[in-house]
């Protein structure tokens, strides 16, 4: 039943977001934003062309967005393992492989949902609906949908992981936990975090998985262009160009930007010290805490803490990955159920997402435009929310009688 709010707000997404200088035609449902770089990266892989090439890529762009002037290819940035997963929706005209990528992303979101819920013991049943409303509430659904990005992969693998620890599969969880690689740059300290816990034998298994499903999708992008790791490595170092815009001139909703913007501009570098910093911290911090390592109580911490801390990244459809830590709020409320937390928490969450949707009016009011890079402020309020929200639903249980 809950799978029902879906399409509805796919729906309220595209109208509230859509943007119709972006696309004159579209061969698809609505604009494809940046699914043009999945679906036209697939084609010229298939064919065995450069996927990190942008002049390769803007002639099936332009077709598949409706756009015959286009002149600035969205270009694809995440790592050759991942092409094999672009594949299927390549082979497909861009009309039924956008509907097909928005489904997949629809039910990645839910499945997600509901599994890191099961993963901290929520009740079964219609309580199901209350992880998938919470997701369908979520905001940074609605832009990842309409962008059609592919975060709720990202998703999938955390919250996969943690359902398949936490049920004994290690070996299926490090599988899942592979997904995590698709940007690997939103969830360092995670990361950082499975390669510590190796030292155990569970955590070795689940290394084994993970290491495993990224070797195979690894090989599998070689068979059409056996050059394309090295076609990933000189994008990623080639100077700016309007053919071939460089990730060191993005302007980022990052607290790692700011930072960067307020020592020198010039030194991209600087963005990877604040998660360099806190990776340093959790060593020390996992060695003192290595027996007694709950991933249930530090995962969410580590989603949290890696994406305040990105060094680049973290658009408004990237913090769906912070699911797992709402998700896991909401099983602490229906667990105490504490009708103070949850009158409390749940308008908070909704204020966050309609926040969201009128911060633009509010830059227009101001005589502004506005970008992606503008909403700086949602990873930190979400953040805040949760630690709010888990302290309310610790706190309000009362205290056991002697």
């Amino acid at each position: 039943m809950g799978f029902i709010a879906y399409p509805i707000f796919v729906a309220l997404a595209v109208v509230l977001l859509r943007n119709p200088e972006r696309a004159e035609d579209p061969l698809t449902p609505f604009p494809p934003m940046d699914f043009v770089e999945y679906w036209s990266a697939a084609r010229v892989h298939l064919a065995g062309g450069d996927p990190y090439d942008g002049n390769q890529l803007i002639e099936s762009q332009r077709y598949a967005a409706g756009q015959p002037y286009k002149t600035q290819p969205t270009m694809l940035w995440t790592p050759p393992w991942t092409l094999p997963l672009y594949w299927p929706f390549g082979a497909l005209a861009p009309g039924p492989a956008h509907s097909f990528w928005t489904l997949v992303q629809v039910l990645a979101s839910a499945l997600a949902a509901v599994w890191t819920w099961t993963a901290y013991g929520g009740k079964g049943g219609l309580w199901l609906l209350v992880p998938l409303l919470a997701t369908a509430t979520f905001v940074p659904v609605w832009w990842l949908l309409y962008f059609g990005q592919n975060t709720a992969f990202v998703l999938l693998g955390v919250a996969g992981f943690l359902y398949f620890r936490t049920k004994g599969h290690p070996l299926l969880a490090g599988v899942l936990v592979a997904l995590t690689a698709i940007k690997p740059h939103l969830l360092a300290l995670f990361g950082l975090a499975i390669l510590l816990d190796a030292s155990t034998r569970v955590g070795r298994r689940v290394l084994a998985g993970g290491v495993g499903a990224v070797l195979l999708a690894s090989l599998a992008s070689l068979i059409p262009n056996r050059e394309v790791f090295a076609k990933f490595l000189d994008a990623m170092t080639r100077p700016n160009s309007h053919a071939a815009p460089s990730v060191t001139e993005w302007q980022l909703p990052l607290l790692s930007y700011r930072f960067r913007e307020w020592i020198d501009h010039d030194q991209f570098r600087l963005q990877f010290l604040p998660i360099l910093s806190l990776g340093a911290l959790l060593v020390p911090y996992w060695w003192f805490r290595r027996k007694t390592w709950d991933w249930q109580v530090e995962a969410p911490r580590l989603v949290v803490a890696s994406l305040l801390a990105a060094p680049y990244g973290g658009w408004l459809f990237d913090l769906v990955i912070l699911i797992v830590p709402v998700v896991q709020a909401f099983v602490a409320f229906t667990r105490k159920l504490r009708l103070a937390a949850v009158v409390i928490a749940v308008p908070l969450h909704l204020l966050i997402a309609l926040g969201t949707q009128l911060y633009p009016t509010f830059l227009h009011l101001q005589g502004r435009g506005y970008g992606l890079h503008d909403f700086l402020w949602v990873c930190p309020a979400i953040a805040l929310w949760w630690l709010a929200a888990t302290r309310l639903a610790r706190t309000s249980v009362p205290p056991t009688s002697p």
